[in-house]
């Protein structure tokens, strides 16, 4: 019995450990990142989408912006680490946000089908990258013992964030332009 006790208090103390280790600055800051990027992912799916769904618009027009996004991503997670070599994940995931950040002003001056590209590119860019020196900084700075789980779990808040993004133009009827403006704050 005094066996079983003991293995139930180291239980709890690894449970209490892990969320003291998971609520550490960096985890917390590069979680926070990864979110608002997931976000940002999920809003201009459905914001483009269903801007270019009517009205004038050629279908290649969405295939330019979601083929601009998707081979971002892929850059993104091509060019992570070698970008990784010569700074920090921290660094990595602050620089991926300004790239969204002035994608999204350029949006703003270029409108329409160039401005939903390059702002797809750069949100997928974000989301590649970004991704990468966020599991850099989990493996770094979880508990060695728990590191599955809280893999399991920031991916289920950032599939979170996802729909959260999503539900934003499917909520509010907002054309491109509005959207590029949310994407900056």
């Amino acid at each position: 019995a005094s066996r079983i006790q003991s293995v139930r208090v180291a239980e709890e103390s690894a449970d209490e450990t892990e969320r003291i280790e998971l609520r550490g600055a960096t985890i917390v800051m590069a979680g926070s990142a990864m979110g608002l990027i997931r976000a940002a992912v999920g809003f201009l799916t459905l914001l483009v989408a269903f801007d270019f769904r009517g009205g004038d618009r050629q279908p290649w027009e969405f295939a330019v912006v979601g083929g601009a996004s998707v081979i971002s991503q892929l850059g993104g997670a091509a060019a992570g680490p070698r970008i990784r070599q010569i700074t920090s994940e921290e660094n990595l995931l602050t620089g991926v946000l300004g790239l969204v950040a002035v994608a999204g002003f350029l949006s703003l001056l270029l409108g329409d089908v160039p401005g939903a590209t390059i702002l797809g590119a750069s949100v997928g860019f974000a989301a590649g990258g970004g991704k990468l020196a966020f599991d850099s900084i989990l493996q770094r700075d979880a508990p060695d013992a728990n590191r599955g789980r809280a893999f399991a779990r920031f991916e289920t808040r950032f599939q979170i964030m996802w729909v959260i993004g999503a539900l934003v133009p499917v909520a509010v009827e907002m054309n491109a332009r509005a959207g590029f403006v949310l994407v900056v704050v």
